[in-house]
């Protein structure tokens, strides 16, 4: 995957608040229609059609990214304060449960980042949301401009990168960006900030803008496209920027602004045959298998809170035998966001072949702004790359690894069987939903698990899906159909 390599954003704290502005920031007032007509404006709203992008859910690793088509895009923002409300009608184009428009709404009031449901409930997120809203709330020139009029910001001219002047602008001790301004036209060209993500670390986020075209007395932009750690994430061609002159109101729904809910992990455990166990109590399950010697984990989902939690309560079942191997079944940041906290507990990972670049990688990334476990712990990774098949086996336990050809969700995907046991362990494949929930409108992935089963000839009477519950793979094999 291609990394954007982006100089340092802080600003050293010798620097003066009180600073005489870069020649550099007044032209580009200038250029966006002065000072006078920036400071009026007090609201910007954003209304247009595009592309968004299913960031950490490709194929493989590196390749681009599952596309949205968006009809409707409409992105209010305060320019008086930290207050914004994005609104998307998308429609996915590559294969999903689900086909139908999706209606995204969310916003930030504040310390306040919450989500609207389609059913119009509103719910504040965790607090862990927030710095990447306020991060999207700078991401375009008339905000982080306007905001950088204010007094206290430190601006500081960094040179010119890729044909651009740079200038390096602090809002605040955690609102650190750098602006881009095109060397000819003096407008804002790119905005870039640093950002945490859970398996890539410290990355860049960047967004860049283009076609400017006149909206009153201001010249903004009518192209943005918005990438995160060098793949694009979002893509908008804007047909109408209007700006007010008075205050909106984009204050958090009232059912949002309770306190932010509190991120907890609950860990249970079910034992499904003797020495197997169901380690679930949350979105994304594992499954624990024993051996004579050793024990292996079966997927380390999510994030180091998750992951480390799976593996205490392995360790807490059979505290005699060490926790030798992780079973990673892919490569989506969903199922792999515990790979590091693993590799910092002594795990081997287990991957399909297609991988293993993606999790050395993974492995040496910096960690610098929200250190995790590994960043703590530093440790050489172990990684094993499973191709069609590899089979761990010894006199109490056989489990054998399959690679599923011809996924339509990813290209990556491994499956464990237990024979004696008769049970398939997997990832997405099929979800079973709730029961007596309503199913979703399809399981476009079902078919080719139950081909791989047959083509592999293996004897498969139950199936520990790692998103939902245990089902006998009949109900998988009535979905594929």
């Amino acid at each position: 995957m291609h990394i954007w390599v982006l100089a340092p954003l802080l600003i050293p704290a010798a620097i003066a608040v009180a600073q005489q502005r870069p020649a550099l920031f007044d032209d580009a007032v200038r250029a966006m229609g002065g000072e006078s007509a920036i400071r009026a404006a007090t609201s910007l709203t954003i209304e247009g059609t595009g592309r968004n992008y299913n960031f950490g859910q490709g194929m493989s690793p590196g390749v681009p990214l599952p596309r949205f088509d968006v009809s409707e895009l409409r992105r209010s923002t305060d320019l008086t304060a930290v207050r914004h409300r994005h609104e998307v009608t998308r429609t996915a184009a590559f294969t999903t449960a689900s086909t139908a428009p999706q209606r995204i709404v969310f916003g930030l009031d504040g310390d306040i980042a919450y989500g609207v449901a389609p059913n119009g409930n509103a719910a504040r997120s965790v607090a862990t949301v927030v710095p990447g809203r306020r991060q999207e709330h700078y991401h375009h020139p008339l905000v982080l401009i306007r905001a950088a009029l204010e007094a206290g910001t430190e601006i500081q001219a960094a040179g010119t990168q890729a044909g651009s002047h740079v200038l390096r602008i602090k809002l605040s001790p955690s609102d650190s960006f750098q602006l881009w301004l095109d060397r000819q036209t003096h407008l804002p060209s790119r905005i870039r900030s640093l950002r945490y993500d859970v398996n890539l670390g410290d990355v860049v986020y960047e967004t860049r803008f283009s076609e400017y075209a006149a909206s009153g007395s201001l010249q903004l932009p009518t192209r943005m496209a918005s990438t995160l750690a060098g793949a694009t994430i979002a893509e908008y061609e804007v047909t109408r920027n209007v700006v007010g002159a008075e205050p909106i109101d984009l204050a958090a729904p009232e059912a949002a602004r309770g306190p932010a809910p509190a991120p907890t992990v609950n860990v249970t455990s079910e034992e499904l045959a003797p020495g197997v166990w169901y380690l679930a109590g949350g979105s994304h399950h594992s499954v624990l298998v024993e051996f004579d010697q050793y024990l292996m984990l079966i997927e380390t989902p999510q994030h180091d809170a998750r992951t480390l939690a799976v593996i205490a309560k392995a360790r807490e079942l059979r505290p005699g035998k060490p926790l030798r191997y992780a079973v990673n079944t892919h490569h989506h940041h969903d199922h792999s966001g515990g790979v590091r906290a693993a590799i910092s507990e002594g795990l081997t990972i287990l991957t399909h072949s297609g991988n293993v670049a993606f999790y050395r990688d993974v492995a040496r990334r910096s960690h610098t702004l929200q250190p995790d476990a590994l960043a703590r712990a530093p440790r050489s990774p172990t990684i094993v790359a499973v191709g069609e098949k590899r089979v761990f086996q010894d006199r109490s336990r056989t489990v054998e690894l399959y690679h599923v050809r011809g996924s339509p969700h990813t290209s990556t995907m491994i499956v464990a069987y237990l024979p004696t046991e008769r049970m398939l362990v997997q990832a997405d494949a099929y979800n079973p939903p709730a029961p007596n929930a309503p199913p979703p409108p399809s399981f476009p992935f079902a078919k080719n698990l139950v081909e791989t089963v047959e083509r592999l000839g293996l004897r498969v009477d139950r199936v520990a899906a790692l998103h939902g519950r245990v089902v006998p793979f009949s109900e998988i094999r009535e979905a594929g159909q």
